[in-house]
C-alpha cells in the first residue's frame, strides 16, 4: 500500500510539475505573402507616382519559406520587357508596428538597403543607395 501511495505521489508531482510550453513564436509570414505593387518612388528627394504609369511597374512577390521567413521576387516591367530579380531567404522581425526583412546570414536587407513594413499605414518600403543616389520605393498590396 505504501508503494502504491508513493507511486501515486510521484505521478502526481510529475504531472503537476509540468508547466505549459512557452508561448509559441508569432508568425508574421502571412502579412507579406502575396504580390505588392510599387505606388511611388522617391529618388534624391523627388517623389514620382507610379500609379497608372504605362511605362514602368514594379512588383514584389513574397512566398513563405518557413516561420517568419520569406523569399521575394522583384519584378520590373519597362514597356514590354520584364526583369525578375530573386532575393535569398529573408527573416522577418517585428518591433512595435514595424517589421524588418533581413537577408538570412547577414545583418542587412537585400542590396544593402532596407525593406520594412509599417502596419499602421500598410506600406512596405524598400530603400537603397546606388552610385551615391538614394531611392525609396513604396509598395502596397
Amino acid at each position: 500500500m505504501k508503494q502504491l501511495t508513493l507511486l501515486l505521489l510521484v505521478v502526481l508531482f510529475t504531472i503537476s510539475g509540468c508547466k505549459k510550453d512557452d508561448e509559441p513564436t508569432p508568425d508574421y509570414t502571412s502579412t507579406f505573402v502575396g504580390t505588392w505593387k510599387a505606388t511611388t518612388v522617391v529618388e534624391d528627394g523627388q517623389t514620382v507616382s507610379l500609379i497608372g504609369d504605362p511605362e514602368f511597374a514594379y512588383y514584389l512577390k513574397f512566398k513563405a519559406t518557413g516561420v517568419n521567413k520569406v523569399s521575394a521576387i522583384l519584378k520590373t516591367v519597362i514597356l514590354t520587357d520584364t526583369l525578375d530579380s530573386e532575393s535569398g531567404e529573408l527573416n522577418i522581425t517585428k518591433s512595435g508596428d514595424t517589421y524588418n526583412l533581413i537577408e538570412v546570414g547577414t545583418t542587412s536587407s537585400p542590396q544593402n538597403g532596407y525593406l520594412r513594413y509599417t502596419s499602421s499605414n500598410g506600406e512596405l518600403k524598400f530603400g537603397s543607395v546606388e552610385n551615391g543616389k538614394t531611392s525609396e520605393f513604396t509598395f502596397k498590396k
